[in-house]
């Protein structure tokens, strides 16, 4: 998943702020976080069944500027979410 950098004037407001939340058990850029949550929403379904349906594809997530760093935070939370399923197989069991 290739995440584009700066594109837009909008987008150079969300480069600019340094505005901070709460994230995956930390602080991110509020910005780019909002963008890595926003991103998965929409294209995770696809890219979770595009995997379910080939096993032997693997999910590289990159990006520039702007997109590096939702790439990033984006990274992180998927993290957590497998993080997450784990403990709850472990702790279902």
């Amino acid at each position: 998943l290739a995440i584009r950098g700066t594109f837009s004037l909008q987008e150079i407001v969300v480069d600019i702020a340094s505005y901070s939340k709460q994230f995956c058990g930390g602080e991110a850029h509020e910005g780019m976080a909002a963008m890595a949550e926003q991103l998965w929403s929409v294209a995770g379904p696809t890219i979770v069944q595009t995997l379910q349906e080939h096993p032997d594809y693997e999910l590289v997530v990159t990006g520039h500027s702007l997109g590096a760093g939702t790439a990033s935070l984006l990274a992180v939370l998927l993290k957590q979410q497998q993080l997450q399923q784990q403990r709850n197989q472990y702790t279902s069991n």
